[in-house]
């Protein structure tokens, strides 16, 4: 064989060579393609005591339902910061007005559910079938010790990003809800006539205050005090004796202020979260002949909110 043929043959076993090898790579196979939605009603939180300031428990589930895996799928869930912006300091919204809280993994709520290293990691095993669905419990809390500047309905948004590896495969929302209680409390002075002479009527004054949650509505009661005979109030005086007097809101005298009964109206007011002030107008009528002495009587002032 000459040198000629033999270099021939040698490109021909190289190039049936390199036939052989392109004929071995194969494409892998396609990888199955995951969907998962997610369900849920959120979290519900009760009213916030703005008076105790306790926290605040409330669980919820959450429901991911997936299809198209194959065997035992690594899943993860992840949870964003809400209207708060951060996984770390979440806050319910009322307008202007926020009311924190967090989500945790755990029933000691000591883990946070987030994202990255705070978030949920899953397996879903498809072996029995390839649509699955699993529910998680949720744990959220209202820290303690927050003093809300608006009372009423509280709530917010999060969004839950199921996600295989780096690529999300399903989406979905969880609403966060909570309130907040209207808080009030009132203090009055003293309404003091001074000396009564029946020739003609003492008149005096007094201030009630009333302190409720901004946006609050409230009613103010004065009582029937504790010498009242037949819807008449009386301050008390020495041998039994009894002078009669009226509480009116208005300057004017003619708008009596009571409980809601024969002795007058309720005063309405809506709270500002401080302190109003509102006067209380008395009056002791001329023409009544009394023993001398001091007279007293004490009216129990209330707030309905």
């Amino acid at each position: 064989m000459t040198g000629l043929q033999r270099l021939m043959l040698l490109k021909s076993l190289l190039f049936a060579g390199l036939l052989s090898l392109a004929a071995m790579v194969a494409p892998a196979p396609a990888e199955a393609a995951i969907t998962c939605t997610v369900t849920t009603a959120g979290i519900t939180f009760s009213a916030y005591d703005t008076v105790n300031k306790p926290a605040v428990d409330s669980t919820g589930t959450i429901t991911v339902a997936c299809q198209g895996g194959s065997g035992a799928e690594s899943l993860s869930l992840n949870l964003t910061g809400g209207a708060g912006g951060s996984c770390t300091s979440r806050q319910m919204r009322n307008g202007a007005a926020s009311l924190g809280y967090q989500i945790y993994q755990n029933a000691a709520r000591t883990s946070n559910f987030c994202d990255a290293g705070s978030r949920m990691d899953i397996v879903i095993d498809f072996a029995s079938g390839p649509n699955q669905s699993r529910n998680y419990l949720i744990y959220g809390r209202v820290t303690a010790n927050q003093t809300p500047a608006t009372w009423g309905s509280y709530s917010d948004t999060l969004t839950l990003t199921v996600k295989k590896g780096g690529g999300t495969v399903g989406t979905g929302s969880v609403p966060v809800n909570g309130s907040v209680s209207p808080t009030c409390s009132v203090s009055s002075g003293t309404l003091g006539f001074g000396t009564y002479a029946s020739a003609s009527a003492a008149l005096s004054t007094a201030t009630v205050s009333v302190n409720c949650s901004s946006g609050a509505p409230y009613q103010v009661s004065l009582g029937p005090g504790q010498n009242v005979s037949s819807s008449v109030r009386r301050m008390a005086g020495p041998g039994g004796s009894f002078l009669t007097y009226q509480l009116y809101s208005n300057s004017l005298r003619t708008l009596a202020w009571g409980d809601g009964t024969a002795l007058g109206a309720k005063v309405n007011g809506t709270g500002s979260g401080s302190a109003q002030s509102l006067t209380v107008y008395g009056r002791v009528p001329a023409g009544q002949s009394v023993r001398p002495g001091s007279y007293s009587d004490s009216v129990l002032v209330t707030v309905d909110y």
